[in-house]
Formats: C-alpha cells, structure tokens, sequence
C-alpha cells in the first residue's frame, strides 16, 4: 500500500508538470502567432511607399524601419495668412453657438481658434483642376521670420481628382494657390466691395490714383479675383473691400505702368 502510495504521488506530481508545460507551450504558441501576425505589414490606409530601407530576404531585428510609407487617403496644404486675412477670415465664417460660448469664456483659446473654412485649391498653370479642402488651424504657433505672415494648414479629403482630361493628384511638393471661401452680404453697410482692373494692383497691395492731377498711394484690402465682361471683352478684375479710407466709386486708378 506504501508503494503504490507513492507511486501515485509522483503520478500526480508528473499530471502538474505536463499540465504547467502545455500552459507554457499553449503561451509560446500565442506568442508566436502574435509574432507572425506581426510579421505581416499591412497599410494602415491608401498610399505609396515612397521608399525602401531593406531587401527581401534580409534579416531585420524587431523595430527596424522597414519603408516610408505615404499616406494618400488625405492631404494637408500650408499656406500663409496675414493678419488682415485672419481677421476677415474670423468676421464672415460661421461659428455655432457652442463654440462662439466656448470662445468668450476662454480668451486664451479665442486667440488661437481658426474657424473652419471652405478653401478652393488649384494649380496657377491650370486653374480648371480644382481641390476641395477645409482651413483648419494655424501650423504651430507665431509668424514667418520672412514674409511676418501665419502659416496655417488646410486639408483636403479627396486628394485625387477626375477631370475630362485625366485623374490628377495632389502631392506633396506643388506649389498651388489657395481660394478662401467666406459668406458675406454686399447689403450690409461694413460689407461694400468695389472692383477694378487687375492690372492697377502694385506689388505690396495699393493702388494708385489720380486726384487733382496728383498721384496718391492707397492701400486696398483684395478679397477676391474675377472675370468681368466689358464690350466682349473678358477682363481680369480686382475685388477689394470698400472701406472710409479706400477707394471710393468716383476715384480714378491708374492701369498704366509706373516707371517711377
């Protein structure tokens, strides 16, 4: 009886050790399908690899760069705003009122809210190519040590187009320019614009005009680039906000150049 006693004593010792080793081997085998699940690199969207760090067949250790991979589900844009542009931006977009409550209570956050705007995106080349996109917020915090302007970021959902001529894409490194989207009221009496021919626009946003047979510099605010029809004639125009101190309906602009 001592014997058999004992025997079933280690018997049961050796069901423990078989039963920890299949814990242990059942652990492993998670382990390693873990492993090879990891071993197999999926995309976490639509894109490119833009470029490769390894070859096949190469052994890697775990977290070494394999490639660049470029997503192109989305882009973002940056372009440069100047404060004028920021404050018309934030006077005509529409805030609801959450935000708009949000925004009184906390003025360290209303000093760096950008509204969400439309932006209309196209190339200078070909401007019937257009992108959709929405201004969404400054890029980082303070101005261009260049041009003093802001930059901010503008996505665009659908960075692949179709167009009658072909698809085209929206990549990284176009320079593109940037249509800002604003609803204002021309009825209303701080909303009067007034548009003239493109070319009396001088580099640095003024104009010159004739009075009393004198030249004067006068600043203008641009809001917008038009077509205007004048005796069949297509002419490219200048729209600026009609302000006190602007323009007035009466004045007369030069279009000719200036030597001096």
């Amino acid at each position: 009886l001592k014997s058999q006693q004992s025997k079933l004593r280690l018997i049961e010792k050796r069901v423990e050790r078989l039963a920890a080793a299949i814990r242990l081997s059942t652990t492993r085998v998670t382990g390693a399908e873990t492993n090879l699940g990891r071993a197999t690199v999926v995309a976490p969207d639509d894109g490119i690899i833009v470029s490769e760090t390894v070859q096949e067949g190469e052994f890697v250790s775990p977290g070494s760069p394999l490639f660049t991979f470029e997503d192109t589900s989305r882009s973002e844009v940056i372009c440069n705003l100047s404060p004028r542009d920021i404050a018309w931006i934030r006077a005509n977009s529409p805030v609801n009122e959450d935000v708009a409550k949000r925004l009184k209570e906390n003025k360290s956050l209303a000093a760096y809210y950008l509204p969400k705007t439309d932006v209309e995106i196209y190339e200078p080349l070909n401007q019937n190519i257009t992108w959709s996109g929405n201004l969404e917020r400054f890029d980082g915090v303070g101005r261009d040590s260049r041009t003093r302007t802001i930059p901010a970021r503008i996505t665009v959902p659908q960075p692949v187009i179709e167009h009658q001529d072909g698809i085209h894409a929206l990549v990284r490194g176009m320079y593109v320019k940037c249509k800002i989207k604003v609803q204002v009221s021309a009825g209303q009496q701080d909303h009067q614009f007034l548009s003239f021919p493109s070319t009396a626009l001088r580099p640095g946003g003024y104009v010159w005009t004739v009075s009393d047979g004198k030249l004067k510099k006068v600043d203008v605010e641009v809001v917008d680039r038009a077509n205007t029809r004048v005796d069949d004639d297509l002419i490219k125009s200048i729209i600026i906000r009609r302000s006190k101190n602007s323009l007035q309906p009466s004045d007369r602009v030069v279009v000719s150049p200036i030597p001096q």
